[in-house]
């Protein structure tokens, strides 16, 4: 397939720019690795009929570390990712029961497209740097802040879990 209007082939930039879910935005990124990864990676580390796990997710993206290089700013990036794609994934299960015009507010919308990308973007200057050393004085000299949202998240639905969905 050759270019396809949003970038270059392969990616939906437009769907990974302003992608309000950060769980949602590799579906969008390197398509043909990522389904590669799925279908290899993912979906064979749970046993037949089981759903996959966060274990499944922190090691795909381990896995695509190893495979764009030895350097651990890929390793750092991946792994911090698996993390913020579970925290994406609560918060979707917070929302899936509120009503939709409150699910579809634009504000709302807005809001998550601009921490999606302020934590994608956070987590992606190790992707950048490479260096440990040199990618943990980037994250410190911003204080940390997208593990923090990442560990209020996944701490907030631990302690006050997202309610069943509805049917």
């Amino acid at each position: 397939k050759g270019f396809d209007g949003e970038g270059y082939a392969g990616s939906h930039i437009l769907s990974v720019e302003f992608n309000p879910s950060i769980a949602d935005t590799p579906r969008h990124w390197n398509i043909c690795t990522g389904r590669w990864l799925r279908h290899y990676v993912y979906e064979r580390l749970s046993a037949v009929g089981d759903k996959p796990s966060f274990f499944n997710m922190l090691v795909t993206q381990l896995v695509s570390g190893v495979w764009h290089g030895l350097l651990p700013g890929y390793w750092l990036f991946f792994a911090t990712s698996a993390f913020m794609f579970q925290a994406s994934r609560a918060i979707y299960r917070y929302e899936r029961n509120w009503p939709s015009k409150w699910r579809n507010w634009y504000v709302w919308w807005s809001l998550k497209v601009v921490t999606s990308a302020l934590v994608l973007n956070y987590a992606g200057s190790a992707f950048v740097v490479l260096e440990m050393g040199e990618s943990l004085r980037v994250w410190r000299s911003v204080y940390y802040f997208g593990h923090i949202w990442t560990v209020a998240v996944l701490a907030l639905s631990h302690i006050v879990p997202p309610k069943k969905r509805r049917d």
